[in-house]
């Protein structure tokens, strides 16, 4: 077979997984990772390190790169440009750029690889060189998504709000069938404070989607309409998504947190009933426990016991037990779901608030300030959901009444 062939069945192959991943299709994953592997080993290696990275799996993508032997030449190029994210992304950013800096040494035409390290410099916080490669790449390939899309998460990061948005809406003109720029655009409308605007300009690219839209670009439509106070359309998106098919572990939970958000246990113990892992059931019982006022505790100790990945479990069972003035099974929870997932803002601000108490008790005055400088900014912050910024707000004010 020719590198030519060989490199259009892989891009047919890899792009029917990333259509299922999307949807959360079992079976087409499977037969895509089948097909792959048919194509070769190596090739299906790799397929499994983008499901890992899709999943944000980063140590799970060098893992699987690691088993890779005797890869054919095509496959080096999207092997580095893995290897080169799951470096940045595990904290690893010198190592990352030596790799790709490396390959680039050899291949100075592979945009991509560019592309790549423009991705590790934002994740570095080198935002004036990655702003500057992303401008030379786009010269050269103005049509680039992938770019584009870099490019809005660094003015992002720049609080440069409305050239992100331009950046963004560039991706997604370039990746019309694609939901992860328009999920990167409704980030930005949520950061911007403008949630409402979002709504409208994010329901109408899911329409253009059609048929192919993607359960994540209903939730952030979903997110963006909570987050506008328009809670009257949201009960039709989220049907939309579980009318798709059925949903699996992550989005039937992203469902069930949304519901909670509208204050409506009964849609909650609904999804319960219907999901196929007693430990997820469990978790969602939790949900809707909490939601009408009752004890979740014992619903939230089966799930850990079942579903001990899930961090949603932990950092609700934190709460829980700080609410129940049990500060040392609040911190070994939170510590449990900091290693989970450590940028999630519930985590953050459970972490903060059970911070805080323990400052109270035993802890330093620096203590208390930091748990406090968390908390402020999460009080105002307008990406996070309205039930989450109520919390660290609530948290501050208790705080404040203590001597």
């Amino acid at each position: 077979m020719s590198d030519t062939d060989f490199q259009r069945r892989l891009d047919l192959h890899l792009d029917d997984l990333q259509r299922a991943f999307d949807r959360e299709d079992l079976d087409r994953a499977a037969h895509a990772l089948a097909a792959l592997q048919a194509l070769d080993p190596a090739a299906a290696l790799l397929g499994r390190a983008r499901v890992a990275a899709w999943k944000e799996d980063w140590h799970g993508v060098l893992r699987t790169l690691a088993a890779v032997q005797g890869a054919p030449n095509v496959l080096r190029g999207p092997m580095v440009r893995l290897i080169t994210s799951a470096l940045a992304e595990t904290g690893r950013p010198g190592q990352a750029e030596q790799v790709v800096q490396a390959w680039l040494a050899e291949n100075p035409a592979d945009l991509e690889a560019v592309i790549c390290l423009g991705r590790v410099w934002l994740r570095s916080g080198r935002l004036e060189q990655a702003h500057l490669i992303l401008l030379q790449v786009l010269e050269q390939l103005p049509g680039n998504g992938e770019a584009s899309a870099i490019l809005g998460q660094v003015h992002l990061l720049r609080g440069e709000i409305e050239p992100a948005l331009d950046s963004l809406r560039r991706a997604c003109a370039a990746q019309p069938m694609s939901a992860r720029p328009v999920l990167s655009l409704a980030q930005a409308w949520l950061l911007s404070g403008r949630p409402a605007e979002g709504a409208r300009e994010v329901a109408a690219r899911a329409g253009a989607l059609g048929e192919r839209i993607e359960p994540g670009v209903l939730l952030a439509l979903a997110t963006l309409q909570l987050q506008a106070g328009l809670d009257t359309p949201v009960p039709s998106v989220l049907r939309r998504i579980e009318s798709g098919g059925e949903p699996g572990h992550g989005l039937r939970i992203s469902l069930a947190r949304l519901w909670a958000e509208l204050g409506v246990p009964v849609e909650i113990e609904r999804l319960a009933a219907a999901s196929p892992s007693p430990g997820v059931a469990a978790l969602l019982r939790a949900l809707a426990q909490e939601a009408q006022g009752n004890d979740p505790l014992p619903d939230l100790d089966e799930a850990a016991a079942r579903v001990p990945e899930a961090w949603l479990v932990h950092e609700r069972r934190a709460a829980v037990l700080l609410a129940r003035n049990d500060l040392a099974g609040a911190e070994a929870a939170i510590a449990e779901a900091c290693r989970r997932a450590p940028t999630k803002g519930e985590v953050r601000v459970t972490a903060a608030i059970v911070a805080l108490a323990g400052a109270r008790i035993g802890g330093s005055a620096v203590d208390r300030r930091a748990a406090r400088d968390v908390l402020r900014m999460a009080a105002d912050h307008p990406a996070l959901l309205r039930s989450l910024r109520a919390r660290a707000h609530d948290a501050l004010v208790h705080d404040e009444a203590q001597p």
